[in-house]
């Protein structure tokens, strides 16, 4: 069942020094998916931080993103950085390596990429406040704003960041508050494009339709081909999208049935398959619960259709906040379980393949894990009392008369049998009449 991503579980508050605007300007779920990404460096580091040592914190980012698969030996800093990628030209994760030197090196690297880049390091010399050589990762520059993190607490213009908080300023002070804190930068290195199955589609001069696999972490789909044109949402890295109509580097396609243009410097070239009507797709995904607190387990079912084959194979990645926390093998079962640590909002994006290879359209799914013990059991209005308000509000959400929101779904399956159903609405009003006790 697909759901709303819910307001309340989302709501993160951060100012921002640029201007004094507030980050809900932005595109928070860049924000939280690069937090996300430095949580997924620290683990498998095996650290609780690294404070103090940028050079970790900023290869193991790019390991998380999965720009290095095999690790990166890099452990310097400012100059260092500009010897390691002078001669590079390709990561293990298959992205391109392209250097820019000097003091102006960012606004060389947009002044030639355009308003939406993915995937740099930042490197800076000594000099400024810290006297100290420093590096760090930026997530995206899109649209005259620079998405980063950094590895030890920062202060911009009144407003306290700590270590690996998604963090978002303008170009002009992203540089220039850094230049205060670490003088002029060494370089900067831009990583474009990304693994490619059958051919290297990030350095074509022309582009195919067809299938393809997003490689940036969070992909604007767009309502024009042009990197000016409104942004209609966020695809996550991985995602298979099928592409109908090319426009120099820009692919229309569709993402949860919204038509729109991706930048195809972003994305990898699966097939070559002409898209039509009775292309290979998937039906349905159904997952066995709404929501899970953290340690319980969910599995999902897919079901594909079409294609060259009645024989399907199946992959499931899962994501928090755009970060990918794990992929399946190919499987055809089409049945995937997964158990959740931490609370938040999980999607799981599947594809298929058929006898012939072709690939199916990703279809999305999205859980919440909640620690349920947090709310209190039947009390579904919030009020903290169970009445039979509550009861009510429970029999329209079962009913389909009324939406679910996360909150809602903990305090309303009272038998916590996944669903929300009558029998929950009737232990509820058992509850508020003093007759039924959980």
């Amino acid at each position: 069942m697909k759901k709303k991503i819910i307001s309340v579980l989302l709501a993160l508050t951060m100012i921002i020094s640029a201007g004094g605007l507030f980050a809900s300007a932005y595109n928070q779920d860049i924000l939280n998916g690069i937090t996300a990404n430095y949580d997924k460096a620290l683990s498998l580091a095996g650290r609780s931080s690294f404070y103090g040592n940028c050079n970790l914190a900023t290869a193991y980012q790019l390991l998380a993103a999965g720009i290095y698969k095999d690790g990166l030996d890099f452990s310097g800093s400012g100059i260092d950085c500009l010897t390691y990628f002078d001669d590079a030209e390709k990561t293990s994760g298959g992205y391109n390596v392209n250097l820019f030197e000097g003091a102006d090196c960012l606004y060389d690297l947009i002044e030639q990429e355009g308003n939406e880049i993915y995937n740099v390091i930042y490197s800076l010399g000594t000099g400024g406040s810290s006297g100290s050589l420093h590096i760090l990762y930026i997530a995206a520059i899109i649209d005259g704003y620079v998405y980063f993190t950094d590895s030890f607490s920062t202060y911009y213009n009144g407003t306290s960041y700590s270590e690996g908080q998604g963090t978002v300023l303008s170009v002009d002070g992203f540089v220039n508050a850094y230049r205060r804190m670490n003088g002029n930068p060494y370089c900067c290195v831009y990583f474009s494009g990304g693994n490619t199955a059958s051919s290297d589609s990030s350095s074509q001069d022309e582009y195919s339709t067809g299938d393809y696999k997003t490689t940036a972490s969070m992909l604007n789909l767009r309502e024009e081909a042009s990197i000016n044109s409104t942004s209609l949402g966020l695809i996550p890295m991985d995602t298979v999208v099928t592409v109908t109509e090319v426009k120099n580097d820009w692919g229309k396609t569709s993402y949860e049935n919204i038509p729109g243009w991706i930048n195809l410097k972003y994305a990898s070239l699966l097939s070559v398959n002409q898209a039509s009507e009775n292309d290979l797709k998937i039906s349905f995904v159904s997952a066995n619960r709404q929501t899970v607190k953290p340690g319980e387990a969910i599995t999902w079912s897919a079901m594909a259709a079409g294609g060259n084959s009645t024989k399907y194979q199946y992959s499931f990645t899962v994501y928090r906040y755009g970060t990918v926390i794990t992929i399946s093998d190919l499987s055809e079962s089409g049945i995937f379980t997964f158990t959740p640590e931490d609370e938040g909002i999980y999607t799981v994006f599947v594809y298929a393949v058929d006898g012939d290879n072709n690939i199916a359209n990703a279809y999305s799914d999205e859980i919440y894990c909640i620690d349920a013990d947090s709310f209190i059991m039947g009390d579904v209005n919030g009020d903290g009392k169970v009445t039979s308000a509550d009861a009510r509000i429970t029999l329209r959400v079962s009913a389909g008369i009324e939406d679910e929101s996360a909150v809602i779904f903990v305090s309303a399956d009272v038998n916590e049998d996944g669903k929300i159903t009558s029998a929950d609405a009737r232990f509820i009003l058992r509850k508020a009449a003093g007759i039924e006790n959980f």
